[in-house]
């Protein structure tokens, strides 16, 4: 459960420094094309048309990662859902003792 610190009357410093994470993970990914950009290009056999493939390209991830976001809250859109993934997993099942062990383990 991500902590909202606004609800909680912290300082709005500290609600930015706990969203620096996904900024980090956002420019990373960003920064990951411009290096495979020369090479891919030039192994391209119509090299003008990379900035349109690599639009595409990105277009079809969102579009990927959008499709799955709403899958899952689909999946998971009754009323008796737990917020803890692990209360909702049979309490007698091998598969979730397995899981709550490896949990303990980590």
């Amino acid at each position: 459960m991500a902590i909202d610190c606004l609800e909680l009357n912290q300082p709005l410093l500290l609600h930015f420094v706990l969203d620096v994470d996904g900024c980090i993970g956002v420019a990373a990914f960003s920064f990951g094309v411009p290096p495979l950009q020369f090479s891919l290009q030039d192994a391209m056999a119509q090299p003008r048309d990379f900035t349109r493939s690599l639009k595409t390209a990105l277009v079809l991830v969102w579009v990927m990662y959008t499709l799955s976001g709403v899958g899952i809250a689909y999946l998971y859109r009754c009323q008796t859902m737990q917020e803890n993934i692990l209360l909702n997993l049979p309490e007698g099942s091998a598969f979730a003792t397995g899981l709550r062990l490896s949990y303990a383990v980590r």
